[in-house]
């Protein structure tokens, strides 16, 4: 038994060895998608196909002038663009696309590239950062606010009612006789559903200036923070710059 090269059906790719056997006039025997004729070796990035005249897959040894070819594989890889789109090579004998890049880049802010590294651009990490501030000031006003010993809800939902009940309360303090301050406005319901009066209009505009005080006191905290994350220009400085600090 002799040593054949098999190779694959629809690809010409070398796959690996087999053995062949010869007639009684030591003329041989070889099956279908096989031949007898060594793959050469090949470089990295490269595949040895077995291919006719025509460039297309013999079913046997020589025929149509048959014999193995080198073409690129670079099958499965990924590049970019200069742009930063991505495209995958999914065919045998298809070289990368020169300027462009198979390293990934490092994240999301890096969207472009010169053709030997990728530039990192800002103004997303930017705009992600700021995100993340109006995150914490959301979370801020989920929390509770404390005014005379008691606890409020101070979302936006509440905020707005809490404005609005201060128009009324307001009215009220200019002309008491047409806006009258009675049962069903003159109280406010806490966090645990205590419903907590305030007997004039003035005691419930001082609540509601003390909670729009400190709403505006987080608007100003976190619009510090965004315009100094505006300034930055590096990666490390917008990373490491600490969106939680002042806002106790």
């Amino acid at each position: 038994m002799q040593k054949s090269y098999i190779y694959d059906r629809k690809t010409g790719v070398y796959l690996g060895n087999g053995t062949y056997s010869t007639n009684h006039l030591d003329e041989p025997i070889i099956g279908a998608y096989e031949t007898i004729e060594p793959p050469p070796e090949v470089a990295q990035n490269r595949v040895a196909k077995y291919l006719d005249e025509n460039g297309e897959v013999p079913t046997h040894h020589g025929v149509k002038n048959a014999s193995w070819v080198v073409h690129y594989d670079y099958k499965g890889t990924t590049y970019y663009t200069s742009s930063g789109d991505k495209a995958e090579i999914k065919e045998y004998n298809v070289d990368i696309p020169a300027g462009t890049l198979t390293e990934a880049p490092p994240n999301n802010y890096y969207k472009k590239h010169n053709g030997l590294a990728w530039i990192y651009d800002p103004a997303d990490h930017i705009i992600d950062r700021c995100r993340e501030v109006d995150g914490i000031l959301s979370g801020k006003f989920n929390e509770h606010f404390v005014y005379n010993d008691n606890t409020w809800q101070i979302d936006s939902e509440s905020q707005n009612k809490i404005t609005a009940r201060a128009s009324r309360a307001l009215l009220t303090s200019i002309n008491p006789e047409k806006f009258v301050w009675s049962n069903g406005l003159n109280s406010w319901r806490t966090i645990d559903n205590q419903d907590i009066t305030f007997s004039t209009p003035e005691e419930f505009l001082d609540f509601a200036d003390s909670v729009s005080s400190y709403c505006e006191n987080l608007w100003r905290i976190a619009a510090n923070h965004k315009d100094k994350v505006r300034e930055l220009t590096t990666e490390s400085e917008i990373i490491e710059y600490d969106v939680n600090e002042g806002w106790e």
